[in-house]
Parts: C-alpha cells; sequence; structure tokens
C-alpha cells in the first residue's frame, strides 16, 4: 500500500488539501481569485510546493472534486494564472470530467465563479 502522493506523505497531504480548501473557501466568501503563485506559498509551513507541480494542481482538483460532490461547484474556478487571467489546463479537463460544457470557456468560468461565489458569500 502506497503512504504517500507525489512522494508527499498521506498525512501531510491531508493537511496542505484542507487548508487549500480553507484558504479558497475564504476567498470565495470574500469574491476574490487568487493566483497559482500566490496560494502555493500559503501552505508552505505544511509543505514546500511549487505553483506550477503537477501534485499542486492534483491537490486543487481533489478539493474541486470534494467540493463538487457536495454540489458548491468546482472550487478551484477561483485559482487563475497570473499571466493568463484564467484556471490552468487541468481545470477544464476535470470540467468536462464533470459533464460540464467546455466549448465556451468563457461561458464556463463565469458560471462557475458565480457558483462559487453565491454559495460561499451567503
Amino acid at each position: 500500500m502506497n503512504n504517500e502522493y507525489f512522494g508527499i506523505k498521506i498525512p501531510v497531504w491531508e493537511k496542505a488539501v484542507e487548508r487549500i480548501r480553507q484558504i479558497l473557501q475564504e476567498r470565495a466568501r470574500e469574491e476574490r481569485t487568487i493566483y497559482y503563485s500566490e496560494l502555493a506559498p500559503l501552505i508552505s509551513d505544511i509543505v514546500i510546493i511549487e505553483p506550477y507541480e503537477y501534485a499542486f494542481h492534483y491537490m486543487l482538483g481533489e478539493i474541486s472534486d470534494m467540493e463538487n460532490k457536495e454540489g458548491r461547484g468546482m472550487l478551484s474556478v477561483i485559482v487563475i494564472d497570473k499571466d493568463k487571467g484564467v484556471p490552468g489546463y487541468g481545470f477544464f479537463k476535470l470540467a468536462k470530467k464533470f459533464g460540464r460544457d467546455i466549448r465556451d470557456k468563457d461561458l464556463l468560468l463565469s458560471e462557475e465563479t458565480k457558483k462559487i461565489f453565491s454559495v460561499w458569500s451567503n
């Protein structure tokens, strides 16, 4: 049995995911986005991870999966690339897996962001 994800011990992984989830929920309450490069350092007391690492993006996907299953939408929609102003490729891949129509990416981002802000700002 594997006790690590991407070389990170499972208890550390779970703690990091939960911290990210809390940070994103707070940002959503404030109706604010956050850059990947801004978010990764906020968990450095738990695990050192770079904003471009696959493991970091997998954590975000795990959070969106959990939130989506709870009917609250894809929380990682508010994590965006500093240069592009939108979530990365993995977000859209996950959105498609969840049955979202990804043909109009701007519409998808707008609808998902509105849902997240509506859920958390109330």
